[in-house]
């Protein structure tokens, strides 16, 4: 619910009657009436689809409202208006809300222009906040009809479009500054729907500049009715019809931009987005038969609509360990991957929407991390909605790997930091019912339960305990502190957490999701009395590892580092395990000061990649960038970088690991 106390003056230091736009997020189901009785200067209220259902009273004090947006809604009428026409019908009730501004979005298909005469010769003035007691007219300006047959360029299909070409010249009141059609393709995971022309993901399609038609139409216009078409489905170059090209929705919607020739205010109006996949709408194009098709135009609808696809389908841990086995084998690609923290339940989504928008797509590998998710931070509604979110981006070729920076279980104050102690505390940890042992698993019970949801999901997960165990940033690392005196720890410790590890996820728990994954510092430290150990000190044994890797946080940008004096890679090669480089990113002088430019940029991570592929010879599986200011989508160049033809995201991902077994 949301609401606002009486005794609340201020938010983030600001007056809340001076409160000009408020967004209520999609988790708010209910607003209490008198919600915004503290905010006579609101303009721009914008809410979630869950809260269609508002009331005018709840404005009343609103005087200056402007626009309000309801996400999904159909149309939004003010309650001094009587009855809504269009070309003569009443629009049913069940189309309008009352209680809000007029808006021209009257269905969800169309754009209209309207008027306060039946004739349609008094527009209707969008700035005003004056109704009286009126009747609005509407003049359908352009909507969407269906699709047709592409085979130009690609085959596929495009939506098409009827507009009023009288209605396209403008009216009194109002130029048709711009009008036509936007597509794009899925916008996040969890199939948001919003788009404007001012987005960066779109494919434009402007028909209509000026009053004048400047775009190309599909068919010579029949009287007052034009016509055109634009990019729908398919994106197919003519090649052979994949299972993901026919299948994975695109989103497109029509929009007119209106200029008010007297203030020069313009309005952006908008058609709901509606999404269709090459698979579903070749099967309604077959069945309607109003087109008049080639035999070639028949053959690739029904080869599109018989293409075999299952919406839920996953990888299994045996196939996602195949997959990598063959990328390792393929030293010109590698697959990138992004640490994504989740300080609440949207920002995993959210993350990944911005990530697309900059470079196209979404990262092949993501990592999370327990210490974002731990018991306390989500509620368990809140569990269920981020845990969804990642079985999205699983369903679409994702791949995740979780480490686990679990609580010091000797002072929690530490929070993962600090040490555990010498060869006394290590021995009390690792023995059943001691004061240690237990803090340890009350722990190891939030891994638990975070492993637990995505098993239950199906999810195979690249697991990285222990992660940089080989250096003293955390509790459970080899370098340890106590009493004043730091020295290094028999490796023997570790190994045997990792082992007391092991045992518990995989037997005591019984998950069957996880790929054991090595992942110690990188190092070109050769002392084995103090400082990073090498990486190999605390290696388990081959049977409770499945994949190696290690971390490295680059000072100089330069390749040979990664195998200097101690032959970090080298040493992991020689496991003859698949290797990634686990965790990446720039440090020392390589990091931006304050809010200035960033000095590294991620082409010249893109060379280090090359360069460890062509002139160390050896290959990765994944590069995995750590979040803010590590990674790329802070860098800048991330658009170029995730275009190389090496690298790898979840468009290939997809297809090496479900599309290719549902084709």
């Amino acid at each position: 619910a949301f609401y606002l106390p009486k005794n609340i003056e201020m938010i983030n230091g600001k007056p809340i009657e001076e409160f000009i736009s408020v967004t209520i997020p999609s988790y708010v189901t209910s607003i209490d009436e008198k919600c915004f009785i503290k905010c006579p200067s609101l303009k721009n209220l914008n809410l979630s689809e869950s809260l269609k259902e508002i009331e005018s009273k709840w404005l009343e004090n609103c005087k200056n409202i402007e626009s309000i947006h309801i996400e999904g809604a159909i149309t939004f009428i003010p309650p001094n208006v009587i009855s809504v026409y269009i070309d003569g019908a009443v629009v049913d009730e069940i189309d309008v809300v009352n209680g809000a501004l007029l808006e021209p979005q009257l269905i969800d298909y169309m754009i209209c222009l309207l008027y306060t005469d039946k004739g349609k010769t008094l527009p209707f003035d969008y700035s005003t906040h004056i109704y009286d007691n009126m009747n609005i007219y509407a003049l359908p300006l352009v909507e969407h009809i269906g699709f047709m047959v592409r085979t130009e360029e690609y085959s596929g299909l495009r939506s098409l479009y009827d507009f009023n070409i009288n209605a396209a010249k403008g009216n009194a009141l109002y130029n048709i500054k711009e009008m036509g059609s936007i597509a794009s393709l899925e916008r996040d995971i969890r199939g948001t729907t919003q788009m404007t022309i001012d987005d960066n993901h779109i494919f434009a399609n402007p028909v209509v500049k000026n009053n004048k038609i400047i775009g190309k139409l599909s068919k010579y216009p029949t009287g007052n009715i034009g016509q055109f078409a634009h990019t729908a489905t398919g994106y197919e170059k003519n090649g052979d019809l994949s299972a993901k090209s026919a299948t994975v929705p695109l989103y497109f919607r029509c929009y007119v931009v209106i200029e008010n020739i007297i203030t020069g205010e313009t309005y952006e109006l908008y058609s709901s987005v509606s999404s269709a996949a090459l698979k579903e709408q070749s099967q309604k194009t077959l069945d309607a038969g109003t087109q008049v098709l080639s035999e070639d135009e028949k053959a690739f609808l029904k080869n599109s609509a018989h293409c075999t696809y299952d919406r839920t389908a996953i990888y299994t841990e045996e196939e996602l360990m195949s997959y990598i086995k063959k990328i390792y084998a393929d030293k010109d690609h590698v697959l990138y991957g992004q640490q994504v923290s989740s300080p609440r339940v949207d920002y995993f989504a959210d993350y990944l929407a911005k990530f697309r928008d900059e470079t196209g797509n979404y990262p092949a590998v993501i990592g999370l991390d327990q210490v974002s998710i731990n018991e306390g931070k989500f509620t368990a509604e809140e569990k269920e909605i981020f845990f969804d979110d990642v079985l999205e981006y699983v369903r679409r070729g994702g791949i995740i790997t979780l480490s686990i920076h679990l609580t010091n279980p000797r002072d929690a104050s530490q929070g993962y930091r600090g040490e555990l102690g010498f060869e006394n505390a290590w021995e009390e940890i690792l023995t059943e019912g001691t004061a240690l042992n237990l803090s340890l698993h009350t722990y190891l019970e939030q891994a638990r339960n975070t492993l637990q949801h995505l098993e239950d999901r199906g999810i195979p997960v690249l697991f990285r305990p222990l992660h940089e165990m080989n250096i003293s940033s955390f509790w459970w690392c080899v370098n340890q502190t106590e009493n004043g005196k730091t020295r290094v720890l028999d490796s023997q410790y570790i190994i045997r957490l990792w082992k007391y590890y092991y045992k518990f996820f995989e037997e005591t728990c019984d998950l069957d999701n996880l790929i054991w994954v090595y992942g110690p510092n990188y190092t070109n430290n050769t002392s084995t009395t103090s400082g990073t150990q090498h990486v190999m000190y605390a290696y388990p044994g081959d049977e409770y590892v499945e994949m190696v890797g290690c971390d490295w946080y680059t000072k100089t940008s330069d390749y040979a580092e990664i195998d200097g004096a101690g032959k970090s890679l080298s040493s992991l090669v020689d496991t003859g395990y698949p290797v990634a480089i686990t965790e990446f990113g720039p440090s020392g002088d390589l990091l931006p000061v304050d809010d200035g430019e960033h000095p590294y940029k991620a082409m010249m991570q893109l060379q280090i990649i090359k360069d460890i592929a062509y002139k160390l010879d050896y290959s990765i599986v994944y590069m995995l960038n750590w979040t803010s200011k590590w990674s790329i989508y802070e860098m800048g160049d991330s658009n170029e970088f995730m275009a190389d033809p090496m690298i790898y995201d979840t468009n290939e991902t997809y297809y090496g690991l479900i599309g290719n077994k549902i084709g």
